[in-house]
């Protein structure tokens, strides 16, 4: 009888000793996998920074001769500059959105989460003070805002392929609640 109980005691132990060393390695993994996107991050980074300093220094350079020479262009050549000035702006702005979504990879889920989070709590508070003084359509419009909001956000994480996290607040809980509630 008190060898069974040793077994048992034993095999518990070992169980337990398993789960907590394979707790140990994911969450190793999963810092691993993090801190090699941010790294990533940090690369493309710097190839958008160098792309946006060469097209700064040809806009410069196209510059050069100020306005007295655009008056002087034939229409020919002034659309040509105009489209140039397009082109550059749209890939400017593109390599800014870029730079964001890098950005964003170095913040990491959760400073993002916790910023999202106290955007949302605040508007959830104010829904619910709408339900408390029975302006029911202002809540149902604020708490299509916050589903909508959730979307996006959800939408955004997604697309930088941040990991989940366990305990993850929001999940489209925005939709009107009774007075009362939380």
């Amino acid at each position: 009888m008190k060898k069974a109980i040793w077994l048992t005691l034993v095999g518990v132990v070992l169980v337990c000793t398993v789960a907590v060393v394979a707790q140990q390695e994911q969450a190793r993994q999963g810092f691993t996998r993090m801190r090699e996107m941010q790294q990533q991050a940090m690369t493309a980074l710097q190839e958008d920074l160098d792309k946006m300093k060469a097209s700064q220094e040809e806009a410069a350079k196209a510059m050069q001769g100020g306005m007295q020479s655009f008056q002087n262009m034939s229409e020919e050549e002034r659309t040509k500059m105009r489209e140039d000035f397009t082109k550059r702006r749209e890939t400017t702005q593109a390599l800014l959105a870029d730079m964001e979504a890098q950005i964003a990879k170095l913040k990491g889920r959760r400073q993002l989460q916790t910023a999202f989070d106290e955007g949302q709590n605040e508007l959830k508070a104010i829904r619910d003070l709408a339900n408390e003084e029975k302006a029911t359509k202002t809540a149902e419009r604020l708490g299509q805002y916050i589903d909508k909001n959730q979307a996006k956000y959800d939408e955004m994480i997604k697309k930088l392929g941040l990991p989940e996290f366990p305990g993850r607040m929001g999940g489209g809980q925005g939709g009107p609640r009774p007075a009362g509630q939380q």
